[in-house]
């Protein structure tokens, strides 16, 4: 066999295995698997199911006084989101304007996210403000995004602490 034939062959070779790895991939985010398929892969009810797993486990992490658990409650009342999932609506819709009617659509929900960054940021500031300085620091670890910043814990993200 040439060196090119050999070639042939070791290109398919690798082919091959790259297409099963991807299909195998895609067949277990398909199934639900995988151990962080990220929030655009999640239907509503596992984000809004994550979220509340999320503020529980920092809930028992911040060990909250009683004095502190009503803006607690105001915090996530104010930072949960009422729509998850919700991006751009009727697709069908989208496909039928035209592109500068999509970039208008698209800057409009733009400034609806600035406006509900700012409204949670109101409210952070506003618990963050009756916490002890090491609840801060809990809090801080916690809240951080990014996979370098978290260790992960039974599946969840979140800062040893």
């Amino acid at each position: 066999m040439n060196s090119f034939s050999k070639y042939l062959v070791m290109m398919s070779m690798t082919a091959a295995i790259g297409v099963s790895a991807f299909a195998a991939e895609t067949s277990e985010r398909a199934d639900g698997g995988g151990k962080d398929m990220g929030w655009h892969h999640k239907t509503p009810e596992q984000m809004r199911a994550a979220m509340q797993k999320h503020q529980a486990m920092l809930h028992d992490q911040l060990q909250l006084s009683a004095a502190q658990e009503p803006a607690w409650k105001s915090f996530v009342a104010a930072t949960t989101p009422t729509e998850m999932g919700k991006r751009w609506g009727d697709r069908a819709a989208m496909e039928k304007m035209s592109a500068p009617e999509r970039m208008e659509k698209h800057l409009a929900m733009s400034k609806e996210r600035d406006a509900r960054m700012q409204s949670h940021l109101a409210a952070l500031k506003t618990f963050y403000a009756v916490l002890t300085p090491e609840q801060q620091k809990t809090f801080d670890r916690n809240t951080m995004h990014g996979r370098k910043h978290h260790v992960h814990q039974g599946g969840e993200r979140m800062q040893k602490g």
